[in-house]
């Protein structure tokens, strides 16, 4: 799927920032860097994962 000429760049990332926040946004409630990485990494792959349902759906 490609964007049309009219949209500018931000409005194809924005409903990525939407859906994070929905799930619980950025803030992960861990101690240390790298369990936060993780937490981000989890959340961020479970959006894929949704994302990747719906096109197979349409496709």
């Amino acid at each position: 799927m490609t964007w049309p000429d009219g949209y500018s760049p931000r409005a194809r990332v924005e409903h990525v920032f939407a859906s994070l926040a929905q799930m619980g946004g950025k803030m992960v409630r861990s101690i240390g860097l790298v369990r936060a990485e993780f937490g981000l990494v989890v959340k961020s792959a479970v959006y894929n994962l949704k994302r990747m349902s719906r096109l197979l759906e349409m496709a």
